[in-house]
């Protein structure tokens, strides 16, 4: 079933429309990915009234050069031993769809599709 987890994005989203979270190889959420690809992220700010929901796929990529490249300092806190910690892993965020909701006077989303480079319309 659908459940989330909070997790910490230390990068900004890439300019092909991409997130990266580190975590660790074994945890339960790469065993649920690896079975359903599609996730749902979501960030909020309340105070200023912003809301944020992507929907995207999900991949686990052990690639030691593209987690050297994403490495941030503090993710020290989750990761004492850094990009050499056993089972680090990233995962690859691919987003497909935003909605996003700026103030509490407006209960519909404004949505933004992503659609691959080489599709045809």
């Amino acid at each position: 079933s659908l459940h989330s987890r909070p997790m910490s994005i230390w990068n900004e989203i890439d300019h092909n429309g991409t997130l990266w979270f580190f975590t660790l190889a074994n945890s339960h959420k790469v065993v649920e990915i690896e079975h359903h690809q599609q996730v749902n992220v979501s960030f909020s700010a309340p105070n200023q009234q912003r809301y944020v929901s992507i929907l995207g796929s999900a991949q686990l990529i052990r690639d030691g050069d593209k987690l050297e490249e994403k490495w941030q300092p503090g993710l020290e806190i989750w990761f004492p031993q850094g990009i050499d910690e056993p089972d680090i892993a990233l995962l690859k965020v691919k987003v497909n769809k935003v909605d996003y909701w700026e103030s509490s006077s407006s209960f519909s989303p404004q949505t933004i599709s992503f659609l691959p480079l080489n599709s045809h319309l």
